[in-house]
């Protein structure tokens, strides 16, 4: 896009100034930056390119794996929770004595 830089109150001719960024500009200033002065741009560039996109695609999958790690939590969490409702569920609620529970001959039952 351009931006028109006018002073405001002034005749002068307005001044268009250029601020588009090329597609290419993350790979042209890599390959400026590169210290192998004998490497061809357009190779350097398709390589960039790849292994951005690959860093990318690493990135939305270590996303995938958090969210997947937050799923199991709270699936672990739930596990746990029925557990304990089970295990209250099935503790028994008072304790038996043994020697008032008699059978009706007298002996001991367990």
């Amino acid at each position: 896009s351009r931006v028109n830089i006018n002073a405001i109150g002034t005749e002068a001719a307005p001044e268009i100034i250029d601020v588009t960024i090329p597609y290419d500009a993350a790979s042209r200033l890599a390959f400026e930056s590169y210290p192998d002065d004998g490497v061809d741009y357009v190779q350097f560039k398709m390589l960039y390119e790849s292994q951005m996109v690959a860093e990318v695609k690493a990135k939305v999958q270590e996303r995938k794996v958090k969210e997947m790690q937050l799923v199991l939590d709270e699936l672990e969490k739930d596990a746990a929770e029925i557990r304990f409702q089970i295990d209250e569920l099935f503790r028994p609620k008072t304790t038996v004595d043994e020697e008032k529970v008699m059978n009706e001959s007298g002996s001991v039952t367990s």
